[in-house]
């Protein structure tokens, strides 16, 4: 069997009620072959119907009892076959059907170890990859990496900052860097319920 150019990880926790089927939606409907990527859903204490909607979508999905985005995204990197690795989070998506026919454009030229992409921020508007008072974004969701670059490199079991370490441990790495300005992810920001909207109220307390 040929190799997957794609991998792209999703962790959820009953994400049915939040997003969970616009994200798998935004990956199925791309205008890219569907042999060449794999979707994996990592299913984190899902009481709900996430579990049945993500196999009726996806290609490989795991019930973990983690209660931690970070160890379900080494779950997924676990079954990962693909060249590329991709992330998403369950209430966030894709924002146009080309978004793996601009990054294979990019894979073919095989001279760097990170693709960083824009994305929505919500409702700031959208953001570069150097918009960030001219530094990188540190999540992982707007970026495609290397497997092989990845390596044997993990996310910690730190919440809620575990893509931003993992992407510190990553760049200590001294990986070859592209820049994209295409806006190929929307994130959800603040979304009532999420990380981002429990922390900031949390501060406010």
């Amino acid at each position: 069997m040929k190799k997957k150019q794609f991998s792209i990880i999703i962790p959820t926790h009953d994400g049915a009620s939040h997003g969970l089927f616009d994200a798998l939606h935004s990956i199925t409907m791309q205008c890219y072959d569907r042999d060449k990527y794999e979707i994996i859903v990592i299913c984190d204490r899902c009481s709900d119907n996430s579990e049945e909607l993500a196999k009726r979508h996806a290609d490989k999905v795991k019930a973990v009892d983690h209660g931690n985005a970070g160890m379900s995204r080494n779950e997924g990197l676990a079954l990962a076959e693909g060249e590329w690795v991709l992330f998403m989070d369950d209430d966030d998506r894709w924002t146009h059907e080309f978004v793996l026919q601009h990054l294979d454009r990019y894979a073919r030229a095989d001279d760097f170890d990170i693709l960083v992409f824009a994305f929505i921020f919500g409702e700031r508007g959208i953001a570069l990859p150097l918009d960030n008072c001219g530094a990188l974004f540190p999540n992982v969701w707007s970026k495609m990496f290397r497997r092989e670059f990845i390596g044997d490199t993990k996310f910690q079991n730190v919440y809620p900052n575990d893509d931003e370490l993992f992407c510190k441990d990553v760049f200590a790495k001294s990986p070859r860097v592209r820049l994209s300005d295409s806006v190929n992810y929307y994130y959800n920001y603040m979304r009532p319920g999420s990380i981002t909207d429990t922390e900031r109220k949390k501060e406010c307390q």
